[in-house]
């Protein structure tokens, strides 16, 4: 008796979602932002620009954004916890928790 053979489904492989970091939000739209963390827990306005605050379980994202050829646009971007100012991997590991909802 021949063994028997199983096919298999040709499934294709499954490509993780880059993570996000803090260098795909700079020059961004508000509205783009918001596509991509989800909406902001408190926007200022002041002057011609506004400072977007976004809040999850891991950090605070303060956005500033100002006008840039008539849009505005993210300029700035920092981080902070509980502990104080992120920088550098932090500041994307922030970001990237965000990319994550």
């Amino acid at each position: 008796m021949a063994p028997a053979v199983h096919a298999t489904p040709n499934t294709p492989a499954v490509r993780p979602r880059p993570k996000l970091r803090i260098s795909d939000l700079i020059s961004s739209t508000a509205a783009e932002i918001d596509a991509r963390i989800g909406e902001p827990v408190l926007v200022r306005r002041e002057d011609n620009g506004e400072v977007r605050i976004y809040r999850n379980t891991a950090c605070v994202l303060h956005v500033f954004a100002y006008p840039k050829n008539g849009t505005i646009r993210a300029v700035h971007i920092e981080a902070r916890t509980q502990a104080g100012r992120l920088n550098g991997d932090a500041l994307d590991n922030c970001v990237a928790n965000f990319g994550q909802s």
